[in-house]
């Protein structure tokens, strides 16, 4: 339906996700559309209790995937904060995130304006 509608070969990939932690590009979304509604503290505070943060060592043969950790950044102003400069940026970090310790980092950003000015948040 949709190579006809597009006029284009489409090819969908599925993957099954149990939680928005285990991608990066879909958690940095979730975050970016909540944060003008909900404070970010709250959205963090939820995040880090819910995700399971592994040891490499110790789960390296039981499980074929895990998160080892979580960074976010956040620049700009968010509109549930208090007036900042345009210049802060916040780091939050949750596990480890060495080269040598997790084997695989993925990174996403995501941009959007409101009236305070822009927002990134970097997962």
């Amino acid at each position: 339906i949709l190579s006809r509608i597009f006029n284009k070969p489409v090819e969908l990939e599925l993957i099954r996700l149990y939680r928005p932690y285990f991608d990066s590009n879909i958690l940095v979304n979730t975050i970016g559309l909540i944060s003008n509604k909900i404070k970010f503290r709250k959205i963090l505070k939820k995040l880090f209790r819910k995700a399971t943060i592994r040891n490499n060592k110790k789960t390296n043969n039981l499980l074929p995937s895990f998160l080892s950790g979580i960074q976010i950044r956040v620049a700009g102003r968010l509109l549930t904060n208090r007036v900042i400069p345009r210049m802060t940026v916040k780091n939050y970090q949750k596990g480890r995130l060495a080269r040598s310790k997790a084997t695989l980092v993925d990174t996403s950003r995501f941009t959007r304006k409101n009236k305070r000015g822009t927002f990134s948040i970097t997962v």
